[in-house]
């Protein structure tokens, strides 16, 4: 009878354990729950504006009570010439009708139900402070009701022609630091910030019949004819419109990969090309983190924009420059592993992500074409950056308000960036080089990673050597340097 009770007891205790374990791991899993946003929106085209609800269920991501709520309005920086995120040189590429304003109107703010008092301020006018009626300790739901005046712009928000982009429309939570306090980054000339924190987003877009909507975790048309789209775990939404979408898909790795283009032509090439990054990059660093990915042209004044689950594409790249086109497509679906699952700050560390997609770039043409691919795009994008004198001493590590050109943010980021990669690469070896960056993407997917996450993916002596690049201290021998690692 003892020798039972025994064997009960020691059952019981497993039992309470095992529950223990099953309670912690629920009130864990629910404490790192990311926030809720649901957005209602309907364009006008006639007056080129979107009409939003926005309700968040805002969650502390801190530890702290907080006294009051920043979220980022970037549609606000559209306000005038001088705030407006446009490279120098580029106004007429830009607004190629001249300057056209946009901006952000907020009609209401509710904190749980309830009228509450805010401020907008910035050097763009693009952060919108809540104050709150008592210290948030736990989660509180946020009601705004805005118009957005889109410009008649090509870039990240405004309409062009047939096609309209949403980039930046909607109002995100600013992303709370490690300090306690609120990013308050406006948005840059160069490079396509995540400004964020990180949210569950659900869409119900209302459009004229004559566009058809694209984004990420696009759902089928509602029989209201509505769009709506779902996306998690992303620190924004980015939706693109246009009177000229053709729908092509294909499927790669489990991913259904569609595409948005002029043509049926287009579009099918885009969908097989996008497929074909998702396989590389899948097998190189880890599946693709999402169940669905889409890509779309546009009317850029850049080649190509990224944002969660969805690649931008300028329109012009469809035109007979489909070599062009590939790379784009490579650089652009790198950034769904680097900057859109492992989230990470472009505005004080582009390198962090444009370093890593530009050099991802480089594999998916040696993984496609072989050697000859690399060492050809090696050659003629990264060897002339690595040898410009003008570049030595030069730190890789800056903020993007360091460079007032995309000439040099391309050279110094992109290409010495990707230099930098390739030196790791020899230094570590092959085998050192993907475990390192698999094991980087594995344990920050669809999360924040600091620069000194990924250095410490790269172990001491990886470590090294990439400190001296971002410092600008580095001096490789190009000459010298391997194709490859062994």
């Amino acid at each position: 009878m003892a020798k039972l009770w025994a064997f009960l007891w020691r059952i019981k205790t497993l039992v309470g354990v095992a529950l223990a374990l099953l309670l912690a791991g629920f009130f864990l899993t629910f404490a790192k729950r990311p926030m809720e946003i649901g957005i209602d929106a309907a364009y006008d085209e006639g007056g080129h504006r979107l009409a939003v609800t926005q309700t968040v269920l805002y969650r502390n991501p801190g530890q702290k009570p907080l006294g009051f709520l920043l979220f980022h309005i970037q549609a606000n920086a559209y306000q005038s010439a001088k705030t407006a995120p446009v490279q120098k040189g580029k106004e007429k590429m830009s607004y190629p009708s001249g300057f056209s304003p946009g901006g952000l109107t907020l009609d209401q703010v509710l904190v749980n139900g309830e009228e509450a008092a805010y401020s907008i301020f910035g050097e763009q006018g693009s952060l919108l402070q809540i104050e709150l009626f008592e210290p948030l300790k736990e989660e509180a739901e946020i009601r705004l009701s805005y118009t957005v005046q889109l410009p008649n712009a090509r870039g990240r928000l405004g309409w062009f022609g047939d096609g309209v982009r949403l980039g930046g429309a909607f109002a995100v939570p600013a992303r709370l630091m490690e300090d306690g306090s609120f990013d308050q980054s406006g948005l840059p000339a160069v490079g396509d910030p995540n400004l964020g924190e990180i949210a569950d987003y659900e869409l119900t877009l209302r459009l004229p019949t004559s566009f058809v909507a694209a984004g990420p975790g696009l759902e089928e048309p509602a029989d209201d004819g509505s769009w709506r789209f779902r996306l998690r775990d992303a620190p924004e939404l980015f939706i693109t419109l246009s009177k000229n979408y053709c729908v092509a898909a294909s499927r790669a790795n489990g991913v259904r990969v569609r595409a948005f283009a002029p043509t049926e032509e287009g579009a099918a090439l885009l969908a097989a090309q996008g497929a074909r990054a998702v396989e590389v990059y899948s097998e190189l660093f880890g599946p693709y983190p999402r169940e669905d990915y889409i890509l779309a042209t546009g009317d850029l004044s850049s080649l190509g924009m990224e944002a969660p689950g969805f690649s931008l594409i300028d329109a012009r790249l469809l035109r007979g420059q489909s070599a062009l086109l590939e790379y784009v497509v490579a650089h652009e679906t790198a950034h769904q592993w680097w900057g859109m699952a492992v989230i990470s700050d472009q505005v004080r560390h582009a390198w962090q992500d444009e370093a890593l997609a530009e050099y991802s770039a480089l594999l998916y043409m040696e993984a496609t074409k072989g050697e000859g691919g690399f060492v050809n795009h090696y050659n003629a994008l990264v060897r002339p950056a690595a040898e410009d004198s003008a570049l030595k001493g030069l730190p890789i590590d800056l903020p993007l308000s360091s460079f007032e050109s995309e000439e040099l943010y391309s050279r110094l980021v992109y290409r010495l960036g990707c230099a930098m990669w390739h030196d790791l690469r020899v230094e570590m070896g092959n085998a050192g080089f993907f475990r390192a960056l698999s094991g980087y993407y594995r344990q920050h997917k669809l999360q924040w990673a600091e620069p000194i996450d990924l250095l410490g993916a790269l172990g001491p002596r990886g470590a090294r050597r990439a400190k001296d690049w971002l410092s600008g201290e580095a001096q490789p021998s190009h000459s010298s340097m391997a194709p490859w690692g062994n």
